[in-house]
C-alpha cells in the first residue's frame, strides 16, 4: 500500500519533517538520500549539517547523500559549507559519508524534496515547504509554519518503521493538524503510476536539472 500524509506545523518543538529526514538517515536500508533546498543555513547558532551529523553514524559507509541547491549567491557560502560539513561525518568505521553537489547552472532553486531509496527503488519522500533552515529543521527559537507532504510505500520495511513511530507520536492536540491517505494509482490524474514511480521520475527529474559542482 502506499500512502501519503500531510503536516502542519503548529509548534516550535514538533517538526515532524525534521523527525523523518533524521530517521531516515538512521535506517540501514536507505542508501541513496537527495536532499533539494533553497537554503542550507550554517552561520550564527544552527549548522544543518551539525544537525545530520547528530544521527546514528552506523551506516554511515553505505550512504551516498545529494545535495541539490540554492536560491541565490547570498546562500552559496552556507550551501558550501553544509556540503563541507556532511563530508567531515564519518560512519563508526572510520569511512566518510559520500556527498554529491548539485547546483543548477542559475540560481533560483525553490524546490524543497527528499527521497530516501533502496538503491534504486525510491520508498520515501517528503515534498513540502520547509527548507534547511533553523526556521524550518530546527525545534528551538523562531520558527515557521511549514506545510509538508511525505509520501511512502509501507511495503518498505524501513519507510513503514519511520512513518509507524512518526504517526505514532503524535499527541491527541496536534492530531487535527495531520492528514494520512491512501495513494490510488488508478484516479485518472495518477494515470495508473504508482507512487514509486513518481518518486522515481521526480528524483531523474532533478538530476537532469542540476549538475554536479566542486
Amino acid at each position: 500500500m502506499e500512502k501519503v500524509a500531510i503536516f502542519l506545523r503548529q509548534a516550535a518543538a514538533i517538526n515532524h519533517f525534521r523527525t523523518v529526514i533524521l530517521r531516515s538517515f538512521d535506517r540501514k536500508e536507505f542508501d541513496q538520500l537527495l536532499l533539494c533546498s533553497g537554503f542550507f543555513q550554517e552561520r550564527g547558532t544552527f549548522s544543518a549539517s551539525r544537525d545530520l551529523a547528530g544521527s546514528s553514524p552506523k551506516w554511515l559507509c553505505r550512504k551516498k547523500v545529494t545535495a541539490v541547491g540554492v536560491y541565490n549567491g547570498i546562500w552559496k557560502p552556507d550551501f558550501d559549507r553544509f556540503i563541507a560539513g556532511l563530508q567531515t561525518i564519518q560512519c563508526c568505521c572510520g569511512i566518510p559519508l559520500s556527498v554529491e553537489k548539485r547546483r543548477t547552472r542559475r540560481y533560483h532553486w525553490h524546490a524543497k524534496i527528499f527521497i530516501a531509496s533502496e538503491g534504486d527503488d525510491p520508498a520515501l519522500g517528503i515534498v513540502g515547504s520547509s527548507n534547511m533552515t533553523r526556521n524550518a529543521f530546527g525545534t528551538s527559537g523562531s520558527w515557521n509554519y511549514e506545510a509538508d507532504v511525505v509520501l511512502w510505500n509501507s511495503d518498505s520495511a524501513a519507510a513503514n518503521h519511520v512513518m509507524d513511530n512518526v504517526l505514532e507520536g503524535i499527541s491527541n492536540i496536534y492530531q487535527q493538524s495531520v492528514i494520512v491517505t491512501s495513494y490510488n494509482a488508478e484516479e485518472p490524474p495518477n494515470r495508473n503510476l504508482s507512487l514509486q514511480d513518481r518518486l522515481r521520475f521526480l528524483r531523474d527529474e532533478i538530476n537532469e536539472q542540476s549538475g554536479i559542482v566542486e
